[in-house]
């Protein structure tokens, strides 16, 4: 058995009738909510239905779309012995794709999903054009029959090495791929976070993150499960439409503890207005906002920071951190209550945020890579929470970065290098220059390197604000990417393409998916504005 199990059952006898997870609209109103008594309760009895269906070891897909319904079913699937991973619900060609991919590639034996998702329309539409998955659709029940907690005797002992869930890459280069993550892996991280945001049972949790995401899955669900404390959920689609859901929930239920990606807090201080906000909102009660993101810009800090003081936010919340789905997590975190650390890499010409310290038990090296200055390479991490996939050999991450005062600060990624004249240069600093101007959408920028006659060349893709779209502005457009990138770096883009807002690819966490050149280039991938 494993240590999430055992935790809810701890917590169960301890705190049968505490909530365990509360699920709000997007006005931050309670809707449902279930116990730790009652979450076991169902946990056991959708287990018994599965032990009727699957398989021990099975490997299983979740299809849910809000993480209060997919806990209690991955959950079970831990309680009955099969391996489950999380995936985003398919709505799209290119998501069915992903789907085929990892059940021909990573032995998938079922998808599960809600009885309810085969109801939706839409749903069985885009199913009729992949009639070879149907066999692997096990649909469940969303609504289960109450039935006597006391029936329920402790679980099985720990085994801690047992391989208990899959985490699915994100895809930011390539296909996603099956991740396996064991029981030890799960409690080293936990705790490990646990110490570094100072966890208590009274600690109050918010997450609008996707399940799907490690983030979410992790720092979002399995914080409550492990040390008992109360998460309020908010489902990612009412944060996206409505992100003062957000502070509002903070302020009405007292939030502790919240996580965002850069582009999170660029969106509440680009979306939410002064006058969006009541003023009687009150966020005094955060101790510790969660920013995952590589590399995490210091002005998406500060303007955050900025806009919300008003509103009573602290002087230190941010706790910065760097992490990866194959180290369960998270691997270094900056200790909760203080200030973020700047620092100004000379050969580099840049300053960096610090990531933080190593958490518990985690081993950080920089192995030296070719063309980077002396301290900084590729970082290789060690430890209990990376996967058993790659303890053998360490965990190469493919992120540059350098190490100061025992502090990470990440510089880079490995493979996202062009040269131009001779000269290299970062693809996410060419991005982040494009992305300053004001016709550009937030995020609607990848840049990738052409290869022609042994001649790398700058091939731009570019989204647009919806209120430049117009054709007879694209000269003006490109005119001032070109002069911009002149200015900043002495280059010259070979090509520029531009596209709708929303219209390049995007990982499940919502980064920018650095799928293969050809893929970006490719007429059916992409609606290409002309």
């Amino acid at each position: 058995m494993n240590y999430l199990i055992h935790s809810l059952w701890r917590h169960a006898h301890v705190w049968p009738d505490k909530d365990i997870f509360v699920h709000l609209d997007r006005h931050a109103l309670p809707f449902r909510k279930l116990t730790f008594k009652e979450l076991y309760r169902l946990v056991c009895v959708i287990s018994k239905h599965l032990s009727g269906v699957t398989q021990a070891n099975d490997r299983v897909l979740l299809l849910y779309d809000n993480a209060f319904d997919f806990i209690p079913v991955f959950l079970a699937c831990l309680q009955r012995g099969c391996i489950p991973a999380a995936i985003q619900i398919p709505n799209s060609q290119s998501k069915i794709n992903r789907i085929r991919h990892l059940l021909e590639h990573e032995k998938v034996s079922a998808i599960i999903l809600p009885d309810t998702l085969q109801e939706k329309g839409w749903f069985r539409q885009l199913m009729s054009g992949a009639i070879d998955l149907n066999d692997k659709l096990l649909a469940v029940p969303s609504v289960w029959g109450s039935i006597a907690f006391m029936e329920y005797p402790e679980p099985e002992p720990i085994i801690g090495e047992r391989i208990i869930y899959g985490q699915l890459s994100s895809g930011t280069t390539g296909p996603s791929k099956w991740i396996n993550i064991t029981s030890d892996n799960v409690r080293a991280n936990t705790d490990a976070i646990g110490m570094s945001i100072r966890q208590r049972p009274e600690s109050r949790h918010l997450c609008w993150l996707p399940h799907y995401h490690d983030l979410g899955l992790v720092a979002g669900l399995f914080q409550s499960i492990c040390q008992g404390t109360t998460t309020w959920l908010i489902d990612p689609l009412d944060f996206v439409s409505r992100p003062q859901v957000w502070p509002e929930a903070i302020s009405k239920y007292s939030i502790h503890f919240s996580h965002a990606p850069n582009f999170a807090l660029d969106l509440c201080v680009r979306r939410i207005q002064a006058g969006q906000v009541a003023p009687d909102t009150d966020l005094s009660s955060v101790t510790s906002i969660m920013v995952c993101a590589e590399p995490i810009r210091q002005s998406s800090l500060e303007r955050f920071h900025d806009h919300f003081r008003p509103f009573g936010l602290g002087p230190t919340p941010f706790v910065t951190c760097f992490g990866m789905a194959e180290c369960t997590l998270a691997a270094t975190m900056q200790p909760q209550c203080t200030s973020y650390r700047i620092v100004h890499h000379p050969e580099l010409d840049r300053s960096f945020v610090s990531c933080g310290i190593p958490i518990d038990g985690i081993e950080v090296k920089i192995q030296s890579v070719e063309g980077q200055p002396e301290g900084v390479g590729e970082v290789i991490l060690a430890g209990p929470s990376v996967s058993p996939d790659h303890v053998a050999n360490g965990l190469h991450t493919g992120d540059l970065g350098f190490i100061h005062e025992g502090e990470l600060y990440i510089s880079g990624r490995i493979k996202e290098i062009i040269i131009l004249n001779g000269i290299k240069h970062r693809l996410h600093e060419i991005e982040d220059i494009v992305e300053t101007l004001p016709f550009v959408h937030d995020r609607g920028t990848i840049a990738a390197a052409s290869q022609e006659d042994d001649i790398e060349n700058l091939v731009l893709f570019v989204e647009l604000r919806r209120d430049a779209l117009r054709i007879d502005l694209r000269a003006e457009q490109m005119s001032r990417i070109t002069r911009a990138l002149n200015k900043e770096f002495g280059i010259t883009p070979g090509e520029i393409r531009f596209f709708p807002p929303a219209s390049l690819p995007k990982t499940s966490s919502g980064k920018k998916s650095r799928m293969p050149f050809s893929f970006l280039k490719s007429e059916t991938s992409v609606k290409e504005l002309i």
